[in-house]
């Protein structure tokens, strides 16, 4: 049993510490219950990898949000800084000045919309233990989305910088430019957990009626 749910285990991405704690947990439930049915081996793991995806996608989420949160806090203080706006013409470049426009304009827009959503679907789902793969999908999703777009406000922020750096004072561009570098590492260590959360294989979710009775899986629980 312990072998199969290992070799198991691994296939749905589950593996070091992980996994190994998950298998103390199994053996030591059979020490002290050796006639327990766990059920199939590889619905077993397959349980594991729907409750582990759940909560990864919860906390992502909320991750998401708040590295989300950091962006907007970014622009906003971009904004307030700038003393004039200067003209569209008057900075290094139009396109450049354009392309910066709707970086921030679009970006954020897109950045808050599907934050939001995410944010607010995985709150309603806050008391699942295991969501259906295409509940999961969808929070997967949105935090890519929204992640994309966070970097995008960045990129269009410190582009108005570099294209307005000699209409405006020194010190507003190189703040504008500093504040929005604030906004990179919880922006890379969001999109670090959704890459990390993605190795587990997400199974269909029909595991969670056919495992075996939880009363013999629920010291086993990760």
């Amino acid at each position: 049993m312990i072998e199969a749910l290992r070799r198991e285990l691994g296939a749905v991405g589950i593996r070091g510490r992980r996994r190994e704690r998950i298998l103390a947990e199994i053996t030591d439930h059979l020490a002290s219950s050796p006639n327990a049915d766990l059920g199939d081996p590889r619905r077993l793991a397959a349980q594991f990898a729907d409750e582990l995806a759940t909560g990864a996608a919860r906390s992502r989420t909320l991750a998401t949000f708040g590295a989300l949160s950091i962006v907007a806090c970014a622009l906003v203080a971009t904004q307030t800084a700038i003393p004039t706006y200067p003209d569209v013409t008057s900075g290094s470049s139009p396109v450049l000045a354009a392309a910066a426009l709707i970086f921030v304009v679009v970006g954020a827009q897109v950045a808050f919309v599907a934050g939001s959503l995410g944010a607010l679907r995985a709150f309603r789902l806050r008391g699942e233990v295991s969501l259906a793969g295409a509940e999961v999908g969808v929070l997967r999703r949105r935090n890519a989305v929204a992640l994309a777009a966070g970097a995008t406000t960045l990129a269009g922020i410190v582009l108005y910088a570099i294209n307005f750096w000699g209409e405006l004072p020194a010190w507003v561009s190189l703040l504008t430019v500093a504040v929005a570098a604030v906004g990179v590492p919880p922006l890379a260590a969001a999109a670090l957990m959704q890459l990390r959360a993605a190795r587990w294989s997400y199974p269909s979710g029909a595991t969670r009626a056919a495992s075996a009775p939880t009363s013999d899986r629920s010291r086993a629980r990760p």
